[in-house]
Parts: C-alpha cells; structure tokens; sequence
C-alpha cells in the first residue's frame, strides 16, 4: 500500500462565534440607553438598572474576546498543511500548531467511533495514554471519512478494547 493522504482541516462559523456576543452587547447598549431593569412580571427585579448593562456588556466582550482567540486559532491552523498520511506500518497527523504526530497501528490500544448529534461521527485512537479525536466534519469529503475510517479498522489490530 503506497501513502494515502487524506485533507484534514478545522472549520470556523462566523455566525455562531460572532452572534451572541453582538446580541448580548445589544442588549446590554439597551439596557444602558433606556436604563433598563431585568426584572420577572415587573415585580422581581434581578438586575437593577447599573448592574444590568454591566452583565450584558460584560457578557457581550468576555465572548467577543473568546471568538476574537477562537478566530485567531483558526487562522493560524489555516496556514499549516494539514494532512493525514496513512502508510502500510503507522498513521502521521498534526498536532497543534506545527507539530506532527507518528503513531504504529500496532501501538494503537483500542479504537472508538462514536456518533454525536450535534458534531458528527468521530473517530478515537487511544496510543501509550494519549487520546486522539479525528471528526468527520474535518474531513474535505464524506468519501474521505468513510475511506479513513475503513482503513484505519482494517489495519488497526492489536486492539485490547
């Protein structure tokens, strides 16, 4: 079996990153603006008016600030070549930043594919204590998931678990 390579490369939603901070900063601009109380059927008051812009406003930039780093990542890991390289004796993947991972299919202890709902189907090596997450959305294609997956059972078989 020559090297097959497969494309493995993270993805990033604008939308679900960038959204709630922008809605949690509207609502804290509002409640500043129009000296707002949080409050339950106008009787319970949760938040009097000073305190209520503070959360949001506070809320709106921890979150800004998170998907700001999270952008960053994203950037950075987009730079790099990541690319999964299957060979007949071990698998070679990224790890971090620029960092590249060698594991043997006879060090691999157990091998878990595991469907989420909201992420997809994953697949998990265990190697010498360390855990690794390969996610189908990653992937370039479905066909490339479903071939890494394939062979990755088929060569995989000293499994304890």
């Amino acid at each position: 079996m020559d090297a097959i390579q497969f494309t493995y490369k993270a993805k990033f939603s604008y939308l679900n990153k960038f959204l709630p901070p922008l809605v949690l900063g509207g609502i804290g601009a509002y409640c500043y603006l129009e000296q707002v109380s949080i409050s339950i059927k106008r009787r319970l008051t949760i938040l009097p008016y000073p305190y209520s812009f503070y959360v949001f406003g506070g809320a709106g930039i921890l979150l800004l600030a998170y998907a700001i780093y999270k952008l960053v990542q994203y950037i950075k890991a987009s730079q790099n070549h990541h690319d999964i390289t299957l060979t007949e004796k071990y698998i070679t993947f990224p790890q971090g930043s620029s960092e590249k991972v060698q594991v043997y299919y006879d060090e691999v202890q157990s091998l878990y594919i595991q469907e989420d709902s909201e992420d997809g189907e994953s697949i998990t090596i265990d190697v010498n204590n360390n855990s690794y997450k390969f996610q189908e959305e990653y992937f370039s294609s479905l066909s490339q998931y479903t071939d890494f997956k394939a062979i990755l059972e088929k060569l995989c078989t000293k499994l304890t678990h």
